[in-house]
């Protein structure tokens, strides 16, 4: 299934805003795929089960396990930065829609 997102800028942007718009895009198209990989893999309740409070602290998580990789510079082969900066997006938008009762 091909899924696809029509963004529109309203005109006015400069060059440098619509190219780091455009690096956003790709980002935020890489971790779909994984959000959907641990839907399949932990179900929507792994997290609905303790609302946005739970998401919270999940998050925190994510925080603090980029405290240890990027300020203090432990290196762990388990989770890598970029795994932790995917989840940190993921439960952004998990936190947003079970704020707005979506989730």
């Amino acid at each position: 299934m091909k899924l696809s997102l029509e963004v529109e800028l309203s005109d006015g942007y400069s060059a440098e805003t619509i190219e780091q718009t455009r690096k956003v895009m790709s980002a935020a198209a890489e971790y779909i795929p994984l959000f959907a990989a641990k839907q399949e893999a932990y179900g929507r309740q792994n997290i609905a089960a303790f609302g946005e409070e739970g998401v919270v602290l999940r998050l925190h998580d994510k925080v603090q396990r980029l405290i240890n990789l990027v300020w203090r510079r432990v290196s762990t082969r388990l989770e890598p930065a970029r795994d932790s900066w995917l989840d940190v997006i993921g439960y952004g938008l998990i936190g947003l829609l079970n704020h707005d009762g979506e989730w």
